[in-house]
């Protein structure tokens, strides 16, 4: 993503609240989850931390894959069909890996 330093900045706070809302609803990652355990040694405190991180973290990487997305169907008429189902292969993979709040 261009943005400029301001934007990149409020992208990513905009990032980091949203992982914070999905972890206080019990809407996490199990794989984040689960590796944020393991490197802090099963302190809940920082496991929260480090899964914020790397949550917001996969929260940009699925922005800048979208955005490819986009480039691709403005691109050519023609990849319209597998960019559609690359989409929605890729949206219903992250529902089958949350699981509830480690509360």
């Amino acid at each position: 993503m261009r943005t400029n330093d301001t934007d990149h900045r409020l992208f990513g706070e905009y990032l980091h609240w949203i992982a914070h809302k999905e972890l206080a609803l019990g809407a996490v990652r199990a794989e984040l989850w689960a590796r944020a355990v393991v490197q802090s040694a099963g302190d809940e405190d920082k496991a929260r931390g480090i899964y914020l991180e790397s949550r917001a973290q996969s929260l940009r990487e699925e922005a800048s894959i979208a955005e490819k997305f986009l480039r691709l169907l403005r691109q050519s008429e023609d990849s319209a069909v597998q960019v559609h189902d690359a989409v929605v292969f890729y949206l219903a993979r992250p529902a089958a890996g949350r699981v509830e709040s480690p509360r």
